[in-house]
């Protein structure tokens, strides 16, 4: 049969293994970095943010002001239809 052998540590070798793993895990936060990389080369915030300029603007926010001013047409049409619709069925009752 074979017996496994168990390592002995001494004081020294306790001591040192704290200051290794340390060394180890300030060595891998700094290389880690929040910025995105291409091809080993990190960009910048900047180049990484791609904002809508010239003629995709102007359809976007011309899309925006389409879409409020038609949801606020809805909205007015409505109450004003309401009490007319409201007198001619006798249903006032059911609006509230």
């Amino acid at each position: 049969m074979s017996t496994t052998q168990t390592p002995t540590y001494t004081s020294t070798d306790v001591a040192a293994e704290p200051k290794e793993a340390a060394q180890h895990s300030t060595m891998a936060l700094s290389d880690v970095s929040n910025e995105p990389k291409v091809q080993g080369k990190q960009l910048s915030s900047e180049a990484e943010q791609q904002l809508p300029k010239g003629l995709n603007l102007a359809v976007i926010m011309l899309s925006l002001y389409a879409t409020m001013f038609l949801v606020a047409l809805d909205r007015m049409i409505i109450a004003t239809a309401v009490p007319r619709i409201t007198e001619q069925f006798d249903s006032l009752d059911d609006i509230s």
